[in-house]
């Protein structure tokens, strides 16, 4: 058998005990933080985009566009109503995710839909009844970029469909038919409508007429001038010689231009065509914005109507009338043009988008209503005389932005935001919910606040102080700070700021443990006093006149009340009581300085301090418009503090949150942490670094706000829509569980403690004890030839399989699933560990022949670096303690370890062994740097060199003994 044949079997056998891998694997599954199910409060605000929709034979409506919550419940982009307007729980798409152009029904009830995903790949799907998608339609458009329009659905189930898009300068538009299985029909000459031009024609319509063949409406536009036209092709695509297109002119038409336009066109069973637009005359016919065609092209003279604006849309009813819209307005015709005086469009209507007519006559439509002096947009019927079904009530929304959440002492939730519903239930800025998510309908805000409210606490008796930027609450005037009863209404009793402004800024506030309040933010005076962006207050809202701090400039973003009473106050300020202290200070109770305190050796607070918070050791967490620095008591920055760094600048923390076991939660609008995706929501270890494993996939939107309950579950709200790979809107709980410590080896299950496992080459089987339970496991993979790399190649702090041959890696991720990576020669020695700090293995070899490191860093890309030479042996190991590992090396030659070091790219060397010593490097002094060590095997001598602790030896062993540190020494 020859080496490529060898080669095969080998690989093909492995990728057999690969499959048996995923059937035999019988691990526990580690822990991780997640959302809460339980908990589905539901948020929302009106939709500003048109929702479009298709009606069934059975009258159900399916409803589609850009909205996440129809009627109070969480559906994307399309649902299903009943009759009445309620929803159709029976009918949703989870799939659904993109922008969704149209949507179709076949005669078997499933549905085709249309539309383009967010990079703007052409997408066409058919959905089951259910909502589900159809896995036997499979459509080719979705290859070329641009945007897909499902037109219309022959009677033989084939689907005309319009691609179309801009690519290097020029638009284009293309029809295309489709079989009943998605694909491409070959018998169709596809349709170009005004492809590669630069200016642009849009098909605005496409239509099947009784005989078959196809209708096709356009509008082409330029920077002075619009021209619609019509045109009628054969069923098999090609042009149709016997219709004439007929001449459109605009109203503003002159020589040289046009500026008409067709809106829409419906077909009569005698094969005649209404179209409507905007036009003055029709092959020379005087028609103003409707005219009626003959099979042929020309004008119909028998039908003339007049005194209707420009015509969006227009449908045959069954009995031969014709209905029309302009902007704001229904008109019906008598089947001679003439308007049709028994029915009256109402009056109310400001816009029409979109509508359609049962089969009962009656007239669905989505626009925008006048009600009570307000524009509303909404889903509507109307009867056949043109009155408004009142009955009939949709609504539609997306996702609000939440901004401040609290929790109350029976687990209650009050949050505030830009919503006008909650659950489906009108509830505008701020909401109660009971535990579970359910609205508590017990508290009512009625119109609520005008304004963002930035920050809400709840009093021990129960009443909720609201601060932000508002004047006033429910109809009633209240600048910046407001107090609430338990049921929602105001506490008309609180009203601490009589401001002439009509909006003011009140960032935060913070309880005393006597009940006082202070709070800061931008104002002057308060109760009509002057109190310079921050004051105190007795609990009834009468100004507290002994606390009188003086701030130049001030604009107070955070308040933190220690446990010893005293005041950390940041924001933006240039002085404080005639000292100078900027954007950070330290108060007495009183309200003078603390003098102890200061910060100005700390460059980053000069850029403003948006939130001060406390960890268990009393070190300060300053949140700047920058990033987060840790302080010590007295003010000096505290170096052991990794700030977390961001892509750019407009990258920013909203708001963090500090955790029992010091762990800091952060939200905010930003992408990546120390080069690490990561998006709008992460965790830090106590020392700033990232924790890798917490939430990889973030949230969709920007985190706002985060507050913990006393059962340790997070609350967090935003403008998000999903949030750990669930579907939650802007408000969302998490079980959270504790940091885990730095990755430890060995650790398969993810408990932060090694497992006690063997690799048995003669079977290829992995065997272990898991930590977390006791129980035992085996798995099979890799061949006897392997090495075995094991490693946290993912991130989620859990050892994963891995094995190395021939320059190829075989890892199974415990998260991501199995991979295979060709990097290497086969003489090259495996070195993974995480060289780049992201809390990911690296994969990585070194090359003996020409002592080269190439190593593929899992966040800033291939490193190759020249160290060492042909007899070294690689030391994997952390030895600066900067969480990185080090390339270094122990030369059996002279006894030397040779290393650089990451946190500072310099080298440096030191003897420390015998040609015969193994290598065992470790943190044998638990001060997070691996210490160099040697174990010799004539003696049985343990010698380590500690970082902290210094030297020692230690006898344990005999001659015959394998040290485990050494095991991976290649």
């Amino acid at each position: 058998m020859n080496t490529s044949q060898t080669f095969f079997k080998r690989h093909f056998i492995f990728m057999q005990l690969i499959l048996i891998a995923f059937i035999s694997i019988s691990a526990v599954k580690a822990q991780t933080s997640s959302v809460d199910l339980s908990f589905n409060a539901i948020p929302e605000k009106n939709s500003t985009s048109t929702a479009n929709f298709t009606l069934q034979p059975d009258n159900k409506i399916i409803v589609f566009g850009n909205f996440q919550v129809v009627n109070g419940a969480v559906r994307s982009q399309i649902a299903r109503l009943n009759p009445d307007g309620s929803l159709d729980a029976t009918f949703n798409c989870a799939t659904c995710n993109f922008n969704i152009s149209n949507a179709l029904l076949q005669p078997d009830g499933k549905i085709v839909v249309s539309g383009s995903t967010n990079n703007l790949i052409p997408v066409v799907y058919r959905l089951n009844a259910d909502g589900s998608r159809d896995a036997s339609f499979t459509s080719p458009i979705a290859t070329v970029m641009g945007s897909a329009f499902v037109n219309t659905i022959q009677p033989d189930g084939k689907i005309l469909v319009t691609h179309s898009g801009y690519i290097g300068g020029f638009f284009f538009a293309e029809l295309y038919r489709l079989n009943t299985d998605g694909t491409v029909d070959t018998t169709f000459t596809r349709i170009s409508v005004g492809s590669g031009r630069l200016v642009r024609t849009y098909p605005v319509k496409i239509s099947v007429a009784p005989d078959g063949k196809i209708l096709v409406a356009t509008n082409t536009t330029s920077a002075s001038n619009t021209a619609g036209d019509i045109r009628r092709y054969n069923a098999n695509g090609t042009a149709d010689s016997t219709f004439e297109p007929p001449n459109i002119v605009g109203a503003d038409g002159f020589p040289g231009f046009n500026r008409s336009l067709i809106n829409d066109f419906d077909i009569q069973s005698d094969r005649s065509i209404v179209i409507v637009g905007r036009f003055v005359s029709v092959n020379a016919v005087s028609r103003l914005n409707v005219a009626k065609l003959l099979p042929t092209g020309n004008v119909d003279l028998s039908f003339n109507s007049s005194n209707i604006g420009q015509a969006n849309r227009v449908r045959i009813l069954p009995d031969g009338k014709v209905l029309i819209s302009s902007s704001n307005q229904f008109y019906r015709l008598n089947t001679d043009g003439s308007l049709d005086i028994s029915f009256t469009s109402p009056t109310n209507i400001t816009l029409i988008n979109n509508w359609m007519f049962d089969s009962a006559g009656r007239i669905f439509l989505y626009g925008v209503f006048l009600e009570n002096g307000v524009s509303v947009s909404k889903f509507a019927r109307l009867n056949q005389n043109g009155s408004i079904e009142s009955s009939f009530t949709v609504t539609f929304g997306v996702v609000a932005s939440t901004t401040a959440i609290a929790v109350q002492a029976d687990g209650k939730v009050v949050f505030a935001g830009d919503f006008i519903r909650v659950n489906g239930v009108p509830r505008v800025s701020i909401a109660r919910v009971n535990a579970d998510g359910n609205l508590d309908t017990t508290f009512n805000s009625g119109t609520g606040f005008n304004g963002t409210v930035s920050k809400i606490l709840i009093q021990s008796d129960g009443k909720i102080l609201v601060v932000g930027t508002f004047s006033n609450y429910n109809g009633t005037p209240r600048a910046g700070i407001a107090r609430l009863n338990a049921d929602g209404s105001l506490d008309t009793n609180f009203n601490p700021i009589n401001s002439s402004n009509t909006f003011l800024t009140v960032n935060t506030i913070a309880l005393q443990s006597d009940g006082k309040i202070l709070i800061g933010g931008v104002f002057n005076s308060v109760g009509g006093q002057t109190r310079t962006g921050i004051a105190r207050l007795n609990a009834d809202g009468s100004l507290d006149a002994s606390f009188n701090p003086t701030f130049g400039n001030a604009a107070i973003q955070s308040i933190l009340v220690q446990s010893d009473g005293k005041i950390m106050v940041g924001g933006t300020f240039s002085g404080v009581n005639g000292f100078s202290r900027t954007n950070l200070a330290r108060l007495n109770t009183d309200g003078s300085l603390d003098s102890s305190f200061n910060a100005a050796n700390n460059s980053i607070i000069t850029f403003g301090v948006r939130q001060i918070e406390v960890q268990t050791d009393e070190r300060y967490l300053i949140l700047t418009n920058k990033t987060i620095v840790r302080l010590n008591s007295s003010g000096a920055t505290d170096s052991t503090f990794t700030s977390p760094t961001f892509l750019s600048p407009e990258n920013t923390i909203n708001q963090f949150l500090v955790q029992p076991d010091d762990s800091i939660l952060i939200g905010g609008s930003f992408s990546q942490i120390n080069n690490v995706p990561r998006l709008n929501f992460a965790r830090l270890r106590p020392d700033g670094t990232l924790d890798i494993g917490f939430f990889p996939s973030g949230a969709n939107g920007a985190v706002r706000t985060i507050v913990r309950q006393a059962d340790g579950r997070i609350l967090v709200g935003g403008d998000f829509s999903i949030i750990g790979d669930v579907t939650r809107l802007s408000v969302a709980r998490l079980n959270i569980i504790p940091v885990r410590a730095p990755f430890t080896l060995f650790d398969f299950d993810g408990d932060g403690k090694a497992d006690i496992s063997v690799f048995r080459p003669s079977n290829g089987y992995w065997y272990r004890i898991n930590s977390s339970s006791g129980q035992w496991s085996s798995i099979l993979f890799g061949v006897s030839s392997d090495k075995i790399v094991p490693a946290d190649y993912d991130g989620d702090g859990r050892t994963d399989l891995a094995v190395y041959r021939n320059g190829t890696w075989y890892i199974q991720q415990s998260t991501a699933g199995f991979t295979g990576v060709s990097f290497g020669d086969a003489n090259d020695i495996p070195v993974p560990a995480d060289y780049d700090g992201d809390g990911r293995a690296d994969i990585a070899v070194f090359r003996p022949s020409n002592g080269v490191w190439y190593i593929m860093r899992s966040s800033l890309g291939f490193l190759g670096i020249q160290f060492g030479q042909n007899d070294d042996k690689p030391t994997l190991g952390d030895f600066d303690g900067d969480r990185k590992s080090d390339i270094a090396v122990f030369r059996p030659s002279n006894g030397f370890w040779y290393r650089i070091n990451s946190s500072t790219g310099q080298w440096n060397s030191i003897p420390f062994g015998m040609a015969n010593d193994l290598v065992v490097p470790a943190d044998y002094d638990g001060d997070g740097k691996t210490d160099i060590a040697v174990f010799r095997p004539s003696n049985g001598v343990w010698y380590l060199q500690r970082n902290t602790a210094g030297y020692t030896g230690v006898l344990f062993g005999i001659s015959e003994d394998s040290p485990l540190p050494n095991a991976f020494v290649r």
